[in-house]
């Protein structure tokens, strides 16, 4: 295998990965990130109930119900995808002060905004690996040349991931 092709089978694994990272994102996000299950597999109620009461910007948190929690997790999820949009609306029932409060303080939504721009810019990252994947995949099929094997691509999958957890 000559190194021209060698690059466009490393550039076609790593688009591959990064796309299919982005796939299985929002297939998580469809599932609410399985927020449900692991709330009680990791006994957030729990841990909620242990740390809610001194966290002064959410009074009476620790009372409410698996289900509110849920939801309060699905609004943030949700507001996420769409650019931030109604993260600060996001309210709970404080049944202490028998109110309405906020759920994110400024900061937080300051911090979930970010984030959200970050998804909105890596959703067109991924968008872009596709269409290079598809372009790369075009000039092997009029060039006449052969991707590398299935192995070649998960070998350099692995490697990719390993780089990358010894980077982080």
């Amino acid at each position: 295998m000559n190194t021209r092709l060698r690059i466009l089978n490393i550039l076609f694994s790593f688009t591959v990965f990064l796309f299919s990272m982005y796939i299985a994102w929002l297939c998580n996000v469809k599932a609410n990130f399985f927020y449900s299950f692991w709330y009680e597999s990791l006994e957030i109620s729990e841990t909620i109930g242990k740390y809610s009461p001194n966290n002064k910007f959410k009074d009476g948190f620790e009372l409410l119900s698996k289900k509110v929690h849920v939801d309060l997790f699905n609004g943030i999820v949700e507001a996420i995808h769409k650019k931030g949009e109604g993260l600060s609306q996001l309210e709970f029932e404080n049944k202490k002060l028998d109110r309405k409060e906020k759920l994110l303080t400024k900061d937080e939504v300051i911090h979930l905004q970010d984030v959200a721009n970050l998804i909105g810019f890596l959703k067109y990252v991924a968008y872009g690996c596709f269409l290079f994947g598809a372009l790369i995949l075009l000039f092997l099929y009029i060039s006449k040349e052969n991707l590398a094997s299935i192995k070649y691509h998960i070998y350099g999958g692995i490697g990719v991931i390993a780089l990358s957890v010894l980077v982080m």
